[in-house]
Protein backbone atom coordinates (compact mmCIF):
# COMPACT_ATOMS: atom_id res chain seq x y z
CA UNK A 1 0.00 0.00 0.00
CA UNK A 2 1.15 3.44 -0.81
CA UNK A 3 1.04 6.18 1.66
CA UNK A 4 -0.57 9.49 0.68
CA UNK A 5 0.19 10.83 4.24
CA UNK A 6 2.66 12.66 5.40
CA UNK A 7 2.52 11.78 9.00
CA UNK A 8 4.70 8.38 8.38
CA UNK A 9 7.70 10.31 9.86
CA UNK A 10 5.42 11.24 12.75
CA UNK A 11 4.32 7.85 13.65
CA UNK A 12 7.30 6.28 13.93
CA UNK A 13 8.33 8.98 16.24
CA UNK A 14 5.40 8.82 18.32
CA UNK A 15 5.84 4.73 18.87
CA UNK A 16 9.35 5.63 19.86
CA UNK A 17 7.92 8.13 22.34
CA UNK A 18 10.26 10.90 20.67
CA UNK A 19 7.35 13.31 20.13
CA UNK A 20 5.92 16.23 22.34
CA UNK A 21 2.56 16.22 24.09
CA UNK A 22 1.15 18.70 21.35
CA UNK A 23 2.62 16.85 18.53
CA UNK A 24 1.27 13.41 20.13
CA UNK A 25 -1.86 14.65 20.12
CA UNK A 26 -2.20 15.96 16.97
CA UNK A 27 -0.73 12.64 15.68
CA UNK A 28 -3.33 10.15 17.29
CA UNK A 29 -6.26 12.81 16.18
CA UNK A 30 -4.86 11.93 12.04
CA UNK A 31 -5.00 8.47 13.22
CA UNK A 32 -8.76 8.36 14.44
CA UNK A 33 -9.22 9.18 10.82
CA UNK A 34 -6.74 7.77 8.66
CA UNK A 35 -6.86 3.56 8.37
CA UNK A 36 -3.84 3.81 6.24
CA UNK A 37 -1.74 5.70 9.15
CA UNK A 38 -3.35 3.49 11.61
CA UNK A 39 -1.56 0.62 9.65
CA UNK A 40 1.52 1.99 9.73
CA UNK A 41 1.29 2.51 13.45
CA UNK A 42 0.33 -1.38 13.58
CA UNK A 43 3.55 -1.99 11.92
CA UNK A 44 6.01 0.27 13.41
CA UNK A 45 4.50 -1.51 17.07
CA UNK A 46 4.72 -4.58 16.04
CA UNK A 47 8.84 -4.27 14.93
CA UNK A 48 9.52 -2.42 17.73
CA UNK A 49 8.26 -5.63 19.64
CA UNK A 50 10.32 -7.82 17.80
CA UNK A 51 13.32 -5.34 18.08
CA UNK A 52 12.83 -5.46 21.90
CA UNK A 53 12.78 -9.31 22.06
CA UNK A 54 15.75 -10.10 20.64
CA UNK A 55 18.64 -10.05 23.70
CA UNK A 56 21.65 -7.62 22.04
CA UNK A 57 25.34 -7.98 23.37
CA UNK A 58 26.24 -4.81 24.86
CA UNK A 59 30.23 -5.38 24.22
CA UNK A 60 32.08 -5.73 20.65
CA UNK A 61 33.59 -9.37 21.64
CA UNK A 62 30.07 -10.37 21.94
CA UNK A 63 28.88 -9.04 19.08
CA UNK A 64 31.45 -10.84 17.08
CA UNK A 65 30.83 -13.95 18.36
CA UNK A 66 27.29 -13.85 17.43
CA UNK A 67 27.77 -12.70 14.22
CA UNK A 68 30.59 -15.46 13.59
CA UNK A 69 27.54 -18.18 14.50
CA UNK A 70 25.19 -16.64 12.30
CA UNK A 71 27.65 -17.12 9.20
CA UNK A 72 28.90 -20.53 10.07
CA UNK A 73 25.19 -21.89 10.39
CA UNK A 74 25.16 -20.88 6.48
CA UNK A 75 28.26 -22.47 5.72
CA UNK A 76 28.22 -26.59 4.30
CA UNK A 77 30.97 -28.75 3.43
CA UNK A 78 32.07 -27.99 -0.09
CA UNK A 79 29.53 -29.73 -2.72
CA UNK A 80 30.30 -32.11 -5.17
CA UNK A 81 27.63 -31.63 -7.25
CA UNK A 82 25.77 -29.06 -8.79
CA UNK A 83 22.31 -30.31 -7.51
CA UNK A 84 24.00 -29.87 -3.96
CA UNK A 85 25.33 -26.67 -4.73
CA UNK A 86 22.05 -25.45 -5.61
CA UNK A 87 21.04 -26.07 -2.26
CA UNK A 88 23.89 -24.23 -0.81
CA UNK A 89 23.38 -20.60 -2.14
CA UNK A 90 19.78 -20.27 -0.76
CA UNK A 91 21.66 -21.07 2.74
CA UNK A 92 24.27 -18.29 1.99
CA UNK A 93 22.01 -15.79 1.06
CA UNK A 94 19.70 -16.54 4.23
CA UNK A 95 22.87 -15.94 6.27
CA UNK A 96 23.78 -12.93 4.68
CA UNK A 97 20.00 -11.64 5.02
CA UNK A 98 20.15 -12.21 8.77
CA UNK A 99 23.38 -10.75 9.29
CA UNK A 100 22.21 -7.48 7.84
CA UNK A 101 19.47 -7.51 9.79
CA UNK A 102 21.26 -8.34 12.95
CA UNK A 103 23.48 -5.26 11.51
CA UNK A 104 20.50 -3.32 11.57
CA UNK A 105 19.55 -4.40 14.97
CA UNK A 106 22.05 -3.33 16.89
CA UNK A 107 22.18 0.55 14.92
CA UNK A 108 18.82 0.58 15.87
CA UNK A 109 19.32 0.06 19.53
CA UNK A 110 22.17 1.95 20.27
CA UNK A 111 21.61 5.41 21.65
CA UNK A 112 22.73 8.11 19.50
CA UNK A 113 25.54 9.87 19.67
CA UNK A 114 24.74 13.10 18.57
CA UNK A 115 24.74 15.07 21.37
CA UNK A 116 25.45 19.36 22.10
CA UNK A 117 27.87 21.22 24.27
CA UNK A 118 26.66 22.40 27.27
CA UNK A 119 28.42 25.35 29.54
CA UNK A 120 27.45 26.00 32.97
CA UNK A 121 27.18 29.74 33.72
CA UNK A 122 26.19 29.51 37.00
CA UNK A 123 24.31 27.05 39.71
CA UNK A 124 24.14 23.45 39.53
CA UNK A 125 22.42 22.35 36.66
CA UNK A 126 22.11 18.36 35.94
CA UNK A 127 21.60 16.67 32.49
CA UNK A 128 19.56 12.90 32.68
CA UNK A 129 19.67 14.05 36.23
CA UNK A 130 23.10 13.91 36.48
CA UNK A 131 25.26 17.61 37.76
CA UNK A 132 27.57 19.12 35.59
CA UNK A 133 30.61 21.06 36.57
CA UNK A 134 31.83 23.49 34.00
CA UNK A 135 30.90 21.65 30.71
CA UNK A 136 28.62 19.20 29.86
CA UNK A 137 27.00 17.23 26.53
CA UNK A 138 23.30 17.07 25.81
CA UNK A 139 22.42 14.06 23.96
CA UNK A 140 19.25 13.16 22.16
CA UNK A 141 16.44 12.50 24.57
CA UNK A 142 18.35 13.68 27.44
CA UNK A 143 16.33 16.52 29.82
CA UNK A 144 18.47 19.12 31.25
CA UNK A 145 16.73 20.98 34.19
CA UNK A 146 18.01 24.14 36.21
CA UNK A 147 17.20 24.82 39.47
CA UNK A 148 16.31 28.55 40.87
CA UNK A 149 19.65 29.58 41.26
CA UNK A 150 21.26 27.48 37.74
CA UNK A 151 21.60 28.81 34.54
CA UNK A 152 23.33 27.24 31.17
CA UNK A 153 24.29 28.32 27.63
CA UNK A 154 23.73 25.49 24.98
CA UNK A 155 25.37 25.24 21.67
CA UNK A 156 23.12 24.90 19.18
CA UNK A 157 25.29 22.65 16.80
CA UNK A 158 27.42 25.52 14.57
CA UNK A 159 24.33 27.67 13.82
CA UNK A 160 23.31 29.26 17.55
CA UNK A 161 23.12 29.28 21.03
CA UNK A 162 20.67 28.98 23.81
CA UNK A 163 20.86 30.71 26.93
CA UNK A 164 18.95 28.55 29.94
CA UNK A 165 17.61 30.34 32.74
CA UNK A 166 16.58 29.23 35.86
CA UNK A 167 13.77 26.82 36.91
CA UNK A 168 13.82 25.64 33.19
CA UNK A 169 13.24 22.13 32.08
CA UNK A 170 14.20 21.24 28.40
CA UNK A 171 15.56 18.40 26.41
CA UNK A 172 17.26 17.97 23.03
CA UNK A 173 14.33 16.32 20.53
CA UNK A 174 16.73 16.18 17.67
CA UNK A 175 20.13 17.54 15.53
CA UNK A 176 20.88 16.41 12.18
CA UNK A 177 21.29 18.99 8.66
CA UNK A 178 17.97 19.25 8.17
CA UNK A 179 16.71 20.30 11.74
CA UNK A 180 17.57 21.30 14.83
CA UNK A 181 14.66 20.84 17.85
CA UNK A 182 14.61 21.09 21.48
CA UNK A 183 11.25 20.37 24.11
CA UNK A 184 10.93 23.22 26.27
CA UNK A 185 8.73 21.60 29.07
CA UNK A 186 9.02 24.92 31.12
CA UNK A 187 10.58 27.55 32.23
CA UNK A 188 12.17 30.60 30.09
CA UNK A 189 15.14 30.56 27.07
CA UNK A 190 16.72 33.02 24.60
CA UNK A 191 18.30 31.95 22.24
CA UNK A 192 20.10 33.62 18.98
CA UNK A 193 20.10 31.67 15.66
CA UNK A 194 22.10 32.48 12.69
CA UNK A 195 21.13 29.69 9.95
CA UNK A 196 18.73 29.85 7.35
CA UNK A 197 14.94 29.90 8.42
CA UNK A 198 13.14 26.42 9.65
CA UNK A 199 16.30 24.77 10.95
CA UNK A 200 15.89 25.39 14.53
CA UNK A 201 12.58 24.38 15.92
CA UNK A 202 11.33 24.35 19.81
CA UNK A 203 8.56 22.41 20.90
CA UNK A 204 6.69 23.65 23.70
CA UNK A 205 2.99 22.13 25.13
CA UNK A 206 0.73 24.72 23.22
CA UNK A 207 3.04 25.56 19.60
CA UNK A 208 5.70 24.78 18.04
CA UNK A 209 8.36 27.86 17.59
CA UNK A 210 9.85 28.22 14.19
CA UNK A 211 13.23 30.22 13.88
CA UNK A 212 13.81 32.22 10.71
CA UNK A 213 17.31 33.72 11.72
CA UNK A 214 16.76 35.83 14.97
CA UNK A 215 16.66 36.50 18.86
CA UNK A 216 13.79 35.97 21.01
CA UNK A 217 13.25 34.98 24.39
CA UNK A 218 10.42 32.17 25.32
CA UNK A 219 8.66 31.33 28.36
CA UNK A 220 6.47 28.37 29.17
CA UNK A 221 4.02 28.45 32.44
CA UNK A 222 3.36 25.36 34.50
CA UNK A 223 -0.11 25.39 32.35
CA UNK A 224 2.16 24.70 29.10
CA UNK A 225 1.30 28.20 27.70
CA UNK A 226 3.69 30.01 26.40
CA UNK A 227 5.10 33.72 25.68
CA UNK A 228 7.18 34.15 23.19
CA UNK A 229 9.23 37.75 22.59
CA UNK A 230 11.12 38.28 19.49
CA UNK A 231 14.14 40.77 19.62
CA UNK A 232 15.90 40.39 16.23
CA UNK A 233 14.49 39.00 13.08
CA UNK A 234 11.23 36.77 12.55
CA UNK A 235 9.83 33.53 14.25
CA UNK A 236 7.08 31.61 13.64
CA UNK A 237 4.19 30.06 16.41
CA UNK A 238 2.48 27.24 15.00
CA UNK A 239 -0.27 24.24 15.75
CA UNK A 240 -2.20 22.19 13.43
CA UNK A 241 -2.23 24.54 10.46
CA UNK A 242 -2.39 27.70 12.44
CA UNK A 243 -0.04 30.26 12.78
CA UNK A 244 1.53 33.41 13.50
CA UNK A 245 4.68 34.97 12.28
CA UNK A 246 6.62 37.41 14.72
CA UNK A 247 8.53 39.66 14.09
CA UNK A 248 10.94 41.91 15.92
CA UNK A 249 10.25 44.00 18.65
CA UNK A 250 6.69 42.32 18.82
CA UNK A 251 5.20 39.62 21.58
CA UNK A 252 3.17 36.62 20.67
CA UNK A 253 0.90 34.10 22.97
CA UNK A 254 -0.06 31.15 22.89
CA UNK A 255 -2.19 28.24 25.41
CA UNK A 256 -2.83 25.15 25.03
CA UNK A 257 -5.60 23.60 23.57
CA UNK A 258 -5.57 26.99 21.36
CA UNK A 259 -2.41 27.21 19.85
CA UNK A 260 -0.73 30.53 18.58
CA UNK A 261 -2.60 33.93 19.56
CA UNK A 262 -2.19 37.21 17.66
CA UNK A 263 1.14 39.03 17.23
CA UNK A 264 1.32 42.42 18.76
CA UNK A 265 4.00 45.11 19.36
CA UNK A 266 5.87 45.87 22.29
CA UNK A 267 4.55 49.45 22.92
CA UNK A 268 0.71 48.49 22.20
CA UNK A 269 -1.31 49.64 24.98
CA UNK A 270 -2.03 47.40 27.58
CA UNK A 271 -5.97 48.18 27.11
CA UNK A 272 -5.17 46.52 23.36
CA UNK A 273 -2.88 43.13 24.81
CA UNK A 274 -5.20 42.78 27.49
CA UNK A 275 -8.00 42.47 24.77
CA UNK A 276 -6.39 40.24 22.08
CA UNK A 277 -5.71 38.20 25.13
CA UNK A 278 -9.22 37.83 25.39
CA UNK A 279 -10.22 37.32 22.18
CA UNK A 280 -7.39 34.49 21.63
CA UNK A 281 -7.74 32.48 24.61
CA UNK A 282 -10.83 33.21 26.66
CA UNK A 283 -13.95 33.86 24.08
CA UNK A 284 -14.00 37.92 24.33
CA UNK A 285 -15.94 37.63 20.96
CA UNK A 286 -17.45 41.12 19.82
CA UNK A 287 -16.86 42.67 23.30
CA UNK A 288 -13.12 42.18 23.10
CA UNK A 289 -13.04 43.27 18.85
CA UNK A 290 -14.69 46.60 20.03
CA UNK A 291 -11.32 47.46 22.30
CA UNK A 292 -9.14 46.30 20.00
CA UNK A 293 -10.16 48.47 17.55
CA UNK A 294 -10.27 51.39 19.47
CA UNK A 295 -7.12 51.31 20.90
CA UNK A 296 -5.20 50.48 17.25
CA UNK A 297 -2.93 52.43 15.78
CA UNK A 298 -1.09 52.21 12.36
CA UNK A 299 1.64 49.74 13.94
CA UNK A 300 -1.16 47.63 15.17
CA UNK A 301 -2.01 46.98 11.43
CA UNK A 302 -0.67 43.57 11.85
CA UNK A 303 -2.27 42.43 14.75
CA UNK A 304 -5.46 43.45 12.83
CA UNK A 305 -4.36 41.87 9.50
CA UNK A 306 -4.13 38.33 11.86
CA UNK A 307 -8.09 38.82 13.00
CA UNK A 308 -9.54 38.96 9.97
CA UNK A 309 -9.03 35.50 9.57
CA UNK A 310 -9.90 34.66 12.95
CA UNK A 311 -12.31 37.18 13.72
CA UNK A 312 -16.42 36.05 12.83
CA UNK A 313 -17.56 37.32 9.49
CA UNK A 314 -19.65 40.05 11.40
CA UNK A 315 -16.37 41.00 13.48
CA UNK A 316 -14.20 40.83 9.89
CA UNK A 317 -15.98 43.19 8.61
CA UNK A 318 -15.27 46.19 11.56
CA UNK A 319 -11.77 44.79 11.36
CA UNK A 320 -11.89 45.77 7.76
CA UNK A 321 -12.71 48.94 7.87
CA UNK A 322 -10.69 49.96 10.75
CA UNK A 323 -7.84 48.44 8.88
CA UNK A 324 -8.36 50.29 5.76
CA UNK A 325 -7.86 53.66 7.66
CA UNK A 326 -4.89 52.43 8.95
CA UNK A 327 -3.02 50.98 6.17
CA UNK A 328 -4.28 51.48 2.43
CA UNK A 329 -6.07 48.48 0.32
CA UNK A 330 -3.38 47.44 -2.36
CA UNK A 331 -4.01 47.46 -5.71
CA UNK A 332 -6.04 44.39 -7.49
CA UNK A 333 -7.78 43.93 -3.63
CA UNK A 334 -11.30 44.50 -3.06
CA UNK A 335 -13.48 44.31 0.30
CA UNK A 336 -15.34 41.74 -1.22
CA UNK A 337 -12.55 39.64 -1.65
CA UNK A 338 -10.74 39.94 1.68
CA UNK A 339 -14.20 39.20 3.48
CA UNK A 340 -14.15 35.95 1.60
CA UNK A 341 -10.33 35.78 2.80
CA UNK A 342 -9.29 35.27 -1.03
CA UNK A 343 -5.43 34.55 0.00
CA UNK A 344 -3.77 36.24 -2.49
CA UNK A 345 -5.66 40.05 -1.48
CA UNK A 346 -4.72 39.19 1.80
CA UNK A 347 -0.82 38.23 1.09
CA UNK A 348 -0.43 41.63 -0.96
CA UNK A 349 -2.22 43.55 1.96
CA UNK A 350 0.36 42.10 4.37
CA UNK A 351 3.01 43.12 2.40
CA UNK A 352 1.87 46.79 2.15
CA UNK A 353 1.53 45.94 6.52
CA UNK A 354 4.75 44.72 7.07
CA UNK A 355 6.66 47.64 5.12
CA UNK A 356 4.57 50.46 6.96
CA UNK A 357 3.75 48.75 10.80
CA UNK A 358 6.62 46.19 10.92
CA UNK A 359 9.07 48.22 8.85
CA UNK A 360 9.22 50.25 12.04
CA UNK A 361 10.14 47.76 14.20
CA UNK A 362 13.12 46.35 11.85
CA UNK A 363 15.12 49.50 11.21
CA UNK A 364 15.06 50.47 15.02
CA UNK A 365 16.00 54.38 13.82
CA UNK A 366 13.42 57.32 15.16
CA UNK A 367 14.30 60.87 14.45
CA UNK A 368 14.97 63.00 17.05
CA UNK A 369 17.03 66.22 17.83
CA UNK A 370 20.08 64.13 17.75
CA UNK A 371 19.81 62.57 14.24
CA UNK A 372 21.80 64.12 12.25
CA UNK A 373 20.44 65.23 8.26
CA UNK A 374 16.50 64.40 7.94
CA UNK A 375 14.58 61.38 6.22
CA UNK A 376 13.53 61.86 2.71
CA UNK A 377 11.63 59.81 0.08
CA UNK A 378 13.11 57.98 -2.50
CA UNK A 379 12.95 55.37 -5.40
CA UNK A 380 11.27 51.92 -4.89
CA UNK A 381 13.48 49.05 -3.85
CA UNK A 382 13.65 46.22 -6.10
CA UNK A 383 11.41 43.92 -4.12
CA UNK A 384 8.99 44.38 -2.04
CA UNK A 385 10.88 43.14 1.33
CA UNK A 386 10.72 43.44 5.41
CA UNK A 387 13.48 42.09 8.14
CA UNK A 388 15.85 42.56 5.69
CA UNK A 389 19.81 43.79 6.41
CA UNK A 390 20.80 47.25 4.83
CA UNK A 391 24.75 48.03 5.49
CA UNK A 392 26.53 51.47 4.48
CA UNK A 393 29.59 50.42 1.93
CA UNK A 394 32.53 52.50 2.00
CA UNK A 395 31.43 54.36 -1.43
CA UNK A 396 28.79 55.74 0.33
CA UNK A 397 25.73 52.79 -0.90
CA UNK A 398 23.92 50.71 0.97
CA UNK A 399 23.67 46.93 0.59
CA UNK A 400 19.89 45.70 1.21
CA UNK A 401 20.34 41.59 1.52
CA UNK A 402 17.27 39.37 2.33
CA UNK A 403 14.57 40.11 3.91
CA UNK A 404 10.78 38.72 3.26
CA UNK A 405 8.58 39.87 0.96
CA UNK A 406 5.52 37.82 2.24
CA UNK A 407 4.82 35.67 5.47
CA UNK A 408 6.88 32.94 5.18
CA UNK A 409 8.39 34.11 1.82
CA UNK A 410 12.41 34.79 2.43
CA UNK A 411 14.73 36.07 -0.10
CA UNK A 412 17.82 35.26 -0.87
CA UNK A 413 18.35 38.86 -3.23
CA UNK A 414 20.13 41.93 -2.92
CA UNK A 415 19.95 45.28 -4.32
CA UNK A 416 22.34 48.59 -3.73
CA UNK A 417 20.78 51.87 -3.09
CA UNK A 418 22.71 54.86 -4.38
CA UNK A 419 21.97 57.34 -2.29
CA UNK A 420 23.54 60.34 -4.72
CA UNK A 421 20.50 59.21 -7.24
CA UNK A 422 18.22 57.81 -4.75
CA UNK A 423 17.61 54.36 -7.10
CA UNK A 424 17.60 51.04 -5.97
CA UNK A 425 19.52 48.54 -8.25
CA UNK A 426 20.06 44.68 -8.46
CA UNK A 427 22.96 42.87 -7.82
CA UNK A 428 23.84 39.56 -6.80
CA UNK A 429 21.70 36.26 -5.11
CA UNK A 430 23.19 35.19 -1.79
CA UNK A 431 23.78 31.47 -1.48
CA UNK A 432 20.99 31.23 0.87
CA UNK A 433 17.77 33.01 1.87
CA UNK A 434 17.89 34.68 4.99
CA UNK A 435 16.47 37.45 7.76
Amino acid sequence: MVMDCNYLEKISLLVDDRLSPFETEEVKNHLAVCAQCRAAETNFLALRRQIKAIQIPRDRAAERKVLSEILRSGKSKPAGTTGKLFYLRPALAAALLIVVAFIGILIYNRPPQKSWDVARLEGTPRIAEKGINENGRLKIGEWLETDQSSRVQIAVADIGQVEVEPETRIRLVETRSAEHRLELERGSINARINAPPRLFFVNTPSATVIDYGCAYSLNVDEEGGSVLHVTEGWVSLALNGRESLVPASAYAKSRRGFGPGTPYFEDASGEFTDALTKFDFENGGATAIDVILAESRQRDALSLWYLLERATESDRARVFDRLTQLVSLPENATRAGVLALDRKMLDAWKETIDVTSVGESLTGWKPNAENFGALASAGNMTAPRAGHIATALPDGKVLIAGGMKKEADVLASAELFEPATGHFFTTGQMSAART
